[in-house]
């Protein structure tokens, strides 16, 4: 027997081993790595559903969906509701308290009075929420009905 052909027969029966037990590894590293590819893309699409969720859920309780006509109509119901309160409170006052100086009085319906006007000039920016073109705005805003004949 040749122990130098012993050795080269041993080492190519070695490697031809080494061949045939790596490739089950290598399919196993495939599996891996399309396994943890495909669980970045599923944390990536959980991500964007949250995202858009938050982003839906803000819309909702910021109530931006509503339009500005409905809630110009209730801040003039709460309007009118306060300055009624506000016009009964001088007289509860003084049935309250009788000795109460007229000095005190003067200054309260003064300050009233202009709280009163300053409530009364406000008037909502539209410019947010409007083109440049008039004629592209809704009828809601431009305070003219829509036909619904058309």
């Amino acid at each position: 027997m040749n122990p130098l052909a012993c050795n080269h027969a041993y080492i190519a029966y070695k490697s031809q081993t080494k061949v045939v037990t790596s490739e089950p590894e290598t399919d196993q590293d495939d599996d891996e790595e399309k396994f943890s590819v495909e669980e970045r893309k599923l944390k990536l699409e959980e991500k964007r559903e949250n995202i858009a969720m938050k982003k839906a859920k803000r819309v909702l309780f910021e109530k931006t969906y509503g339009p500005i006509e409905m809630i110009v109509d209730a801040l003039q119901q709460v309007a009118s509701r306060i300055n009624t309160r506000i016009d009964g409170l001088i007289p509860k006052l003084k049935s309250a308290w009788p000795e109460m100086p007229p000095e005190a009085i003067e200054v309260l319906e003064v300050e009233l009075a202009a709280a009163a006007n300053e409530c009364a000039d406000v008037q909502p920016d539209l410019s947010e929420y409007l083109d440049s073109n008039e004629e592209s705005y809704p009828s809601w805003i431009n305070g003219v009905e829509e036909d619904s004949t058309s």
